[in-house]
Order: structure tokens, then C-alpha cells, then sequence
């Protein structure tokens, strides 16, 4: 079993393939990780997309099941992209 490494907070882009859940990814991401893992907005198994994937600190972007989930942390990679 190879060792869990610890990574710094930061928020990770995946293009999630067809027929992977989001949690699917959170699940293969955590593999090896040493951090706490989450994404910022589901999308549907049959869905291709960009998956944002929240690793550390950056977990707390999002609010749970709240009216705005996901949108502090787009609006947090919208600005990275914009200045990188």
C-alpha cells in the first residue's frame, strides 16, 4: 500500500468522464491524499464537464446544500483564471 502524502489547500479542475459520479471522483482524488476532499457542485453521472475539486482549506468555499453551493468557489477560480 503506497503512503498518503499530505498537499496543500488549493482547488484542482477535472474534467469528470461519462458515467463517474461526483463523489466517484472525490473517492479516486482522496486515494494517496492526506487531506480533507470535496467538490463544489454535483454533476449527473451521463455529464462530461469541468468538476471542481476542492482539496484542504479550500473545502470551505462551499456551504453544503446551500441555495448557493459552488458559487464562492467559481467565483474564486474565475479570478485565478482571469490573473493567470
Amino acid at each position: 500500500m503506497s503512503e498518503r502524502v499530505p498537499v496543500p489547500s488549493r482547488v484542482v479542475l477535472v474534467d469528470k468522464p461519462e458515467g463517474w459520479t461526483s463523489f466517484d471522483v472525490v473517492k479516486r482524488a482522496r486515494r494517496g491524499v492526506r487531506a480533507k476532499v470535496g467538490h463544489a457542485g454535483t454533476l449527473d453521472p451521463f455529464a462530461t464537464g469541468l468538476l471542481l475539486l476542492l482539496v484542504g482549506r479550500a473545502t470551505r468555499l462551499v456551504t453544503p446544500h446551500g441555495p448557493t453551493e459552488g458559487v464562492r468557489a467559481r467565483r474564486a477560480v474565475r479570478g485565478l483564471l482571469e490573473h493567470a
